[in-house]
């Protein structure tokens, strides 16, 4: 049921949370490439594949890893053949072709699986925008005559902040028997203009019938303005991500609730808010838990700012169902 909101489980799992404590959620996502270095598909696949491995009974989606190769000092140099990467466990150089990606997600089990894509940094120059573009066509077509053996299979949209390019990489890509898109290489530094005329151009290729997905988009506005054009499909490790940073989602904004003004705090982290840790604990139990670096904090403190963005997702549908998704967005709007 969309839209909703994915966990990330680059490792399969959601950082210091069991899975029974990824609240109100249905789906996460983790990284194919980051568990074919280790473990290593074969080891999953012999112990049952993700969903057991990770004992999840919810969907899993598996992103191909391009975007963590380029980024995370795996030394690539990117091909039409694919990318050559070094491992950073016994500094062998691999090649990763978008064949060898949908192999991986084959053998994890996993319910979708995004194709090798070739996302430029921001900003980058036109020609290495069009490089991209062009590589990210040119594997998603290898992609779809490979095929998956089991499971889903999203082609992903890129092209920077050129919107022309956006949108003629949308229509190609559109044309091509994905079971859905994801949208690529935004929230990476862009502004929110940006962003979203980039997002508007990624669609204009898409069938409405089809599930969007803007890969790597977490706060609660955007999140909203994007289901408001037409997304269905978010993942971000903004919640897990701020919780490390002792940082709490209350409202449409964030807090830093590792201060010491908030030592003797006697209400909840967020008014209101039913998750288990606001029910249960008090703002200044939880500040020092942070404060003395315990780990207890941590976990409290995700579990909640999940539950918030899940909650969101939850309240976007049901108001979607009822006709009033724009008074929601107005609601949610006042809160600021």
């Amino acid at each position: 049921e969309t839209p909703f909101f994915m966990p990330v489980a680059t490792r399969a799992s959601v950082k210091t949370l069991l899975p029974e404590e990824f609240l109100k959620t249905s789906v996460v996502i983790s990284n194919a490439f980051m568990l074919h270095l280790r473990p290593g598909e074969a080891v999953i696949e012999k112990l049952g594949g993700l969903h057991r491995y990770m004992d999840w009974n919810g969907g899993i989606f598996a992103d191909s890893g391009g975007f963590q190769l380029i980024r995370q000092g795996f030394d690539p140099k990117i091909t039409d053949e694919g990318v050559f990467f070094k491992s950073p466990y016994d500094g062998k150089v691999e090649l990763l072709t978008p064949e060898d990606v949908l192999k991986i997600e084959d053998a994890l089990g996993v319910d979708v699986g995004m194709v090798l894509d070739h996302c430029p940094p921001y900003p980058s120059k036109p020609e290495g925008l069009h490089e991209s573009a062009k590589r990210t066509l040119y594997w998603a077509k290898r992609a779809i005559t490979h095929k998956r053996e089991k499971g889903l299979m999203f082609g992903i949209v890129q092209g920077g902040t050129d919107l022309e390019l956006r949108r003629a990489h949308s229509k190609k890509l559109g044309e091509l028997d994905f079971d859905g898109f994801g949208i690529g290489g935004l929230s990476i530094g862009e502004t929110s203009n940006e962003m979203f005329t980039s997002l508007e151009a990624s669609l204009f290729g898409l069938m409405v019938e089809k599930p969007r997905y803007f890969m790597g988009l977490g706060s609660d506005m955007d999140i909203l303005r994007s289901i408001s054009m037409g997304v269905d499909i978010f993942d971000s490790v903004y919640p897990t991500r701020n919780a490390r940073h002792k940082t709490a989602l209350v409202g449409n904004s964030s807090m830093n609730i590792g201060k010491k003004k908030y030592k003797d705090a006697p209400g909840s982290i967020e008014k209101g808010c039913r998750c288990p840790v606001c029910k249960r604990f008090s703002l200044a139990y939880v500040n020092n838990l942070l404060r003395d670096d315990e780990l207890l904090g941590l976990r409290l403190l995700t579990m909640h700012n999940l539950h918030h963005v899940q909650t969101l997702m939850e309240e976007a549908r049901t108001s979607l169902k009822e006709g009033d998704f724009s008074d929601f967005i107005k609601g949610r709007l006042s809160m600021q």
